[in-house]
């Protein structure tokens, strides 16, 4: 029996780390000014390699947060993100 491939859209939160007060931020980091937790690259590996294994396809990845781009290893993740794109993954 073939195996049904699912599709799901992924958002990241990728840090509480802000760097302005956007008015129009749905975020709730100005709530929380000194939270400053952050993904690790590590749990962004493990979920796209359990997507992968489920056979899960991915066509959006929203990244998300505060500012994602102030994410301590963010070229990292975004090179694990395109890796696993240009992969099929």
């Amino acid at each position: 029996m073939a195996r049904t491939i699912s599709k799901l859209n992924v958002e990241l939160l990728m840090t509480f780390r802000c760097n302005l007060r956007c008015p129009c931020c749905c975020s709730c980091c100005d709530r929380f000014p000194d939270r400053t937790e952050e993904i690790s690259v590590e749990a962004v590996r493990e979920m796209i390699r359990q997507l992968d294994e489920r056979k899960i396809v991915v066509p959006y990845v929203k990244m998300f947060g505060g500012e994602p781009t102030l994410h301590s290893r963010f070229n990292e993740i975004y090179e694990l993100l395109l890796e696993a794109a240009e992969k099929g993954k």
